[in-house]
């Protein structure tokens, strides 16, 4: 879990304090670092963001206020969408689909559910040609952005291959 404190000096800052997590196993909490209107709203500007002008109401803000306001030395209509691009995106599971087994097919699957299993089909299969592997593609991706976008990631595969 992602805790930010939230401080109101001259503009608002978040200060992160726990560590980072892999994407699927984020969560967010916000806390107030001081008990400023400006640090609660921002606290609640993030938890609901469509209605961040009736937020700012409550807290004594115009809707004029909400365009000046920063949290995070960003503008808090800024901090409140990345936010929730990252929410969006960290929530998001892919499912693969097996549909052959084949020798790149088992590749690919292997890239996103076992790492030692990918070793090993790799090894083997790029042995006598090491730039090989630079040709394959998995969905389209080149296998070494591939790996990087989904191995660790919140991903669900299915087999429809004939065995």
């Amino acid at each position: 879990m992602k805790t930010l404190a939230i401080a109101a000096v001259s503009t608002l800052t978040f200060t992160l304090l726990a560590a980072s997590l892999p994407a699927q196993a984020q969560q967010y909490q916000f806390n107030p670092g001081d008990a400023s209107n400006l640090s609660k709203f921002c606290v609640a500007a993030l938890q609901a963001p469509k209605d961040i002008n009736t937020v700012a109401a409550k807290f004594g803000f115009s809707a004029k206020d909400v365009e000046t306001i920063r949290c995070n030395d960003k503008p808090v209509s800024r901090l409140v969408a990345k936010y929730n691009y990252m929410k969006s995106n960290a929530a998001s599971p892919v499912v693969f689909n097996k549909t052959d087994n084949s020798e790149l097919t088992n590749l690919c699957m292997a890239a996103i559910t076992s790492e030692s299993d990918f070793e090993r089909l790799k090894a083997r299969m790029f042995e006598s040609d090491p730039g090989l592997q630079n040709e394959i593609r998995c969905n389209g991706t080149s296998l070494q952005r591939f790996v990087k976008r989904y191995h660790n990631s919140p991903a669900e595969t299915l087999s429809s291959a004939a065995r």
